[in-house]
């Protein structure tokens, strides 16, 4: 947990746990389930009333970051429509991360390739920097906050998001997507599509306007 007035570095993942990311254990499925979703419209102009304010109140909100616009807008628009002083934001950015990198030393051991460290290493950096953006939004609004970075597979970001989630005890998230479906009226995206379906708490999209 995080102090806002002293934020100390993103924690959550360092470059030696990267180095742990070759996972041959895979956690057990889950019956997907759907939990209480609300999908707020910039082209309607919706605009929550009291009544989902106070459901908010004293909540530690986690709001799903990344260097995407749709993210920013999602953070503004907590920020705007729902935020209430009693509440504090956890910061959540899961990096994607390719598969690691392994040869063989001249004693047959497996060790990861320099190239993959530099490149991890440097997208760290990057993570820091993107937080940072978001620490210094919270700041100035005077907005209680802690940060959450983690690393995984692409295909397992939204895994490690759920987990984060229910670890931290976190209430309520809200995070942005691409769009809508203008067909099927779903909602696009890996891993908002999977928040949906294995989210223990209420989930809201904010789609882009």
């Amino acid at each position: 947990m995080f102090n806002r007035k002293t934020p100390p570095s993103p924690t959550g993942t360092n470059l030696n746990s990267l180095n742990r990311m070759a996972e041959t254990k895979e956690s057990s499925e889950k019956t997907p389930t759907t939990t209480n979703v609300t999908v707020f419209n910039h082209r309607e102009k919706f605009v929550p009333g009291e009544d989902e304010k106070k459901n908010l109140i004293k909540k530690l909100v986690g709001i799903a970051v990344d260097k995407s616009e749709h993210s920013k807008l999602a953070f503004e628009w907590y920020v705007k429509n729902l935020h209430v002083k009693e509440n504090r934001v956890a910061l959540i950015h899961i990096h994607s991360i390719d598969d690691i990198e392994v040869s063989t030393d001249d004693k047959g051991k497996l060790v990861v390739s320099s190239k993959w460290k530099e490149t991890a290493e440097e997208n760290y950096l990057k993570c820091q920097e993107l937080l940072n953006t978001y620490k210094d939004s919270c700041e100035k609004q005077d907005i209680s906050f802690e940060i959450h970075l983690g690393s995984k597979q692409k295909h397992k970001i939204g895994a490690e998001l759920v987990r984060i989630v229910e670890e931290r005890g976190i209430n309520w998230v809200v995070m942005g997507t691409r769009g809508l479906d203008t067909l099927r009226r779903t909602i696009l995206g890996s891993v908002s599509d999977y928040l949906l379906h294995h989210s223990p708490v209420p989930v809201t999209i904010v789609p882009p306007p």
